[in-house]
C-alpha cells in the first residue's frame, strides 16, 4: 500500500526542521528537505503574473541547474547547536536525477500538460527516489514555504495530501530569525514577515476539506512523544 504524501510548512524558524527530522526517525517514513524548487515552480507556472510557457521552461530548468548543484549536499546557515539526526538538509537524490525529472517536466508542460500535475510528478519522482535510497517506503517533504503553496501542492498531488502546519510563539519566532541572513532584520519587522508567511495557507486549510493537521512548536518539545503519536 502506498502512503499518501505527507508535507510540514510554516513561517521561519518555527520548527519545521526539528518536526521532519523527528518523522524522519519512523522506520517507514523518510524526512526529505530542503525543496524549495516546489515553491519557485509554482511561481513559475502558477502564479496569475507568470511568464509566457516557454520562459518558464527554460527559467525553470536553469533554475535547477543552479539549485542542483552541490547535491546531494547543499549549504545552510544552521547554527552549531542545531543538530539533527538527519542533518540540516537531507537530500539523497542526485544532481542527474533532478536536472532529468525537471527536463521531464518541462516538455509534459510545453506538450499542453497541466502545470501543477507536471510539477507534482517531478516531485514524487525524486521524493520517491529519495525514500528508496533510504530503504524506507513513504515520505514526508519538509520546506517552510510548503504552507505558502499549499493550494498548489493540493491540485498537484490531489485531496490525498497530508499537511502538518506547524506554529511558534511569533516572539521566539522573532529572537530566532532576525540574525538569519533571509529573514527581516529587526524584530518590528517580523509581525508582518510572520503573518505573510502563514495568511495563504492556513486561510486554504480552513476552507477547504483537506487533512490538514496544526502543531505547537512548544509541545512537541515539551511533550515529544504524544505530539508525535
Amino acid at each position: 500500500m502506498t502512503l499518501p504524501p505527507i508535507f510540514i510548512g510554516g513561517a521561519g524558524r518555527s520548527g519545521t526542521t526539528l518536526l521532519a527530522d523527528l518523522i524522519g526517525c519512523h522506520p517507514e517514513i523518510s524526512p526529505v528537505y530542503e525543496t524549495d524548487f516546489l515553491r519557485d515552480y509554482a511561481f513559475l507556472f502558477l502564479a496569475q503574473d507568470r511568464p509566457p510557457v516557454e520562459m518558464a521552461c527554460r527559467q525553470a530548468i536553469q533554475y535547477m541547474d543552479r539549485w542542483s548543484q552541490d547535491l546531494p549536499h547543499r549549504p545552510h546557515n544552521k547554527a552549531s547547536h542545531e543538530r539533527y539526526a538527519h542533518g540540516p538538509h537531507y537530500l539523497l537524490f542526485s544532481r542527474e536525477e533532478a536536472m532529468s525529472a525537471a527536463v521531464e517536466c518541462a516538455q509534459r508542460i510545453r506538450g499542453g500538460g497541466h502545470p501543477a500535475k507536471a510539477i507534482g510528478s517531478m516531485a514524487r519522482r525524486l521524493f520517491e527516489a529519495h525514500a528508496r535510497l533510504d530503504n524506507k517506503r513513504a515520505w514526508v517533504n519538509k520546506t517552510p514555504a510548503n504552507l505558502q503553496i499549499l493550494p498548489e501542492l493540493t491540485t498537484a498531488f490531489g485531496s490525498q495530501i497530508r499537511f502538518i502546519h506547524i506554529l511558534r510563539d511569533p516572539r521566539d519566532v522573532a529572537c530566532s530569525v532576525v540574525d538569519r541572513p533571509w529573514g527581516p532584520s529587526a524584530h518590528s519587522q517580523v509581525g508582518a514577515w510572520w503573518t505573510s508567511k502563514i495568511t495563504r495557507g492556513l486561510e486554504f486549510a480552513r476552507s477547504n476539506r483537506i487533512p490538514y493537521m496544526e502543531v505547537r512548536f512548544e509541545d512537541l518539545v515539551e511533550r515529544p512523544e504524544p505530539v508525535l503519536n
